[in-house]
């Protein structure tokens, strides 16, 4: 993290709870999971950010099965991780830190 970048990757499980009934037949994971899945990979990888989001951007659906990585990196007072599939941007957040001293830090 010294670089002010870094990434987690995980994989969208093919029975996730969430995407009963969230499309039938063009099955979705909706945007509040991903933001839940931003958050703990923040939390996991020691970043102390508030629970405040100030911008979301989805611009492409994730679905059962996809590989997926998170990508976060400074901006000014913030925090932005990006989702991306495939090498495409699939959604993006700008999270604001708990103080100056954490955005100096990450």
């Amino acid at each position: 993290m010294d670089s002010g970048q870094c990434f987690c990757s995980l994989r969208v499980p093919m029975d996730h709870p969430a995407v009963e009934g969230h499309f039938p037949n063009f099955p979705i994971i909706p945007g509040a999971v991903l933001l839940g899945w931003v958050w703990a990979a923040a939390d996991a990888l020691d970043m102390r950010i508030l629970p405040e989001v100030r911008s979301v951007k989805y611009l492409q659906p994730i679905q059962p099965g996809d590989q997926l990585e998170i990508h976060f990196s400074r901006q000014g007072r913030g925090i932005q991780a990006r989702i991306r599939k495939s090498d495409r941007m699939a959604a993006q957040f700008l999270l604001l830190c708990a103080d100056k001293e954490a955005a100096d830090e990450f």
